[in-house]
C-alpha cells in the first residue's frame, strides 16, 4: 500500500473506531474524553472532569502494553490537581507511568489532557 492508501485507511479507522461508544461503550459522565496513540505503547485514553480549574475525576483506558499496571494510582494522583500543565506533569511524574502504562512521559500525558484532539497515527 502507498502512503496515501495508509492515510485513507487511518482516516476511516479514526472516524469509525475511535469514538467513545465504540471504544468503551457508553461515554462516561465526564467533561472530557481524550485519546492518543503512542508508538511502542498503544492507545491511551482518559476520561476526566474539571471543576473550578481542578481535576475532580479521572479514568484511564487503553490498549497499551502493560495491562497489569496500577491505573487507579495514576487516576488518584491526578485527581484534585489543578488543571494546568505544570501540576499535571508533576502528578504524572510521581505516578510511575512506565511501570503502569509504558514508555509515556509526564509531559505527553499532560498534553493529552490539555489538548483537544490528537490524530491517531
Amino acid at each position: 500500500m502507498t502512503d496515501d492508501d495508509w492515510k485513507d485507511v487511518l482516516k476511516i479507522a479514526d472516524q469509525a473506531y475511535t469514538g467513545d461508544d465504540f471504544v468503551m461503550g457508553t461515554k462516561p459522565n465526564d467533561d472530557y474524553f481524550r485519546g492518543r496513540h503512542f508508538d511502542g505503547v498503544g492507545t491511551v485514553e482518559i476520561s476526566f472532569s474539571v471543576k473550578n480549574d481542578v481535576v475532580t475525576h479521572a479514568k484511564i483506558y487503553g490498549d497499551f502494553n502493560n495491562p497489569n499496571g496500577d491505573l487507579a494510582a495514576i487516576e488518584n494522583h491526578i485527581t484534585n490537581v489543578p488543571f494546568a500543565k505544570d501540576s499535571l506533569e508533576e502528578a504524572f511524574r510521581i505516578s510511575n507511568l512506565e511501570a503502569n502504562i509504558g514508555k509515556v512521559t509526564p509531559p505527553d500525558m499532560a498534553d493529552l489532557m490539555l489538548k483537544e484532539k490528537y490524530d491517531l497515527k
